[in-house]
Order: structure tokens, then C-alpha cells, then sequence
């Protein structure tokens, strides 16, 4: 099995508002450079580009073409929240992703209207300077001087957010929180797998002939307990 850590990249190089007033009504979108590959990051990762290439293709074929790629506004802090998208966070929508190089260009449109949103208009008009910091899960491997990175699971290609953490601290902090799986398409903390996979290995040590039926219907209803509690 293997487990995987959040990572979260900020970037606000190069990231830059503009105002697209139309009829009279702002329409604010905020581009630029939202990941990297291949290149040592401010938190010392470097992103392999195959599997992230892959992530992207899929990303793109279920979220942007679908008009369900979204960006929060900061990431979040709950742990569980900070693998999905949480929809009253939502403050702008990404309209396109364009390849260049081993940079990712990203083009998001503030979603007008909703509570983070008019909150993301208001300070880009007052001049905020603002960035987009990824969040994915990835398997981690540590190599002398930098993070070898190998992306899983994009959950949002940006949030928008004001302040990084400090990247040294940032770093260590990532390395011990907690492991996740992503298994046919669903992300569950990996002790919660770890255990189900434990217990129905003790269950099926002690099977029989007798009790093989009441044995797999007991493990079977604990393994999908555990993926619906994670939705």
C-alpha cells in the first residue's frame, strides 16, 4: 500500500490581477505560474514531471472541462477538509491551464457573488498581492538536498492565499503529518486502511467452512463503513 502526504506549493511570482470591466462591472481574474516541475522549490521539492503530466490530463478532463475547477480562499485548516473541496470556500473558478515548458499557467475568474468571492474582489482592488499555492496528495522521497516529489491526487491546482508558511518549518511540518490513501478514487486517512486490513487478516486467519459467509460480509461492510465515512 502506498501512503501519501498533502503538499501545498505557493507561488506569487509572476501572479498578477487584471480587471476585465464589462458593462460597467468588474470582472476580476487573477493568472500566472501555478506549478512547477522538475525545478527545486522554496520548500524543496521537485515535482517529477511524468506523474504530474498525468495528473494534470486527468485533472483537466474531470474538473476544467467540466467547469468544476475551483479555487478556496486560503487553504483549509481541518485536516479532512484540506483533502477535499469545501464548496462555501469556493472564490474563484479556474477557466484555463496552459503548459509551458515545465510551468503550469493558470487563469481563474473571482466567482462574484459568494461570500469568499466578493471577499477575493475586494482586496484585489485595494492592490492585495495574493498567490496560488497547490494542494495534492504525492509520495515523498527524501533525497540529499531536496524532496523528490511524485504527484497522486491533484485536489485543487490553486488556492488562493496571502501568506506561505516558512518554508523550513513548512517542510519538516509536512513530513510528519498524517498519511493518507487514495484507492479507487476516494482519499482516506491510511491508519483507518492500515487497521481494516489488519483486522480482516486476524478474521480470515481464523475462517471456516462454517463461518467463511458471515466472516466476508463482516469484512466487506467494514471496508465500505470506512470509504463512505470519508465523503
Amino acid at each position: 500500500m502506498e501512503t501519501l502526504k498533502l503538499v501545498r506549493e505557493f507561488n506569487c511570482n509572476n501572479i498578477k490581477a487584471v480587471n476585465e470591466s464589462l458593462n460597467g462591472s468588474d470582472n476580476w481574474t487573477i493568472e500566472g505560474i501555478g506549478i512547477q516541475m522538475g525545478i527545486k522549490n522554496g520548500n524543496g521539492r521537485v515535482y517529477v514531471r511524468e506523474p504530474m503530466l498525468e495528473q494534470l490530463n486527468e485533472y483537466k478532463r474531470d474538473y476544467l472541462d467540466k467547469n468544476r475547477a475551483v479555487a478556496e480562499l486560503e487553504h483549509p485548516t481541518n485536516p479532512d477538509d484540506q483533502v477535499k473541496i469545501n464548496i462555501d470556500r469556493i472564490c474563484a473558478k479556474f477557466t484555463d491551464m496552459m503548459l509551458d515548458g515545465d510551468n503550469v499557467y493558470l487563469k481563474a475568474k473571482v466567482t462574484d457573488g459568494t461570500p469568499c468571492g466578493d471577499i477575493l474582489k475586494n482586496l484585489l482592488k485595494n492592490g492585495v498581492q495574493l498567490g496560488f499555492s497547490s494542494r495534492a496528495l504525492a509520495k515523498l522521497e527524501k533525497k540529499k538536498d531536496y524532496v523528490e516529489t511524485w504527484c497522486r491526487k491533484i485536489i485543487a491546482l490553486a488556492d488562493i492565499v496571502y501568506d506561505p508558511s516558512a518554508p523550513d518549518a513548512f517542510i519538516q511540518g509536512v513530513m510528519e503529518e498524517r498519511d493518507w490513501v487514495y484507492q479507487n478514487g476516494v482519499i482516506m486517512e491510511a491508519k483507518n486502511f492500515e487497521q481494516v486490513v489488519e483486522d480482516s487478516k486476524l478474521k480470515f486467519s481464523s475462517m471456516t467452512s462454517k463461518n467463511k459467509d458471515t466472516i466476508v460480509k463482516d469484512v466487506m461492510k467494514k471496508y465500505f463503513d470506512m470509504l463512505f465515512a470519508q465523503k
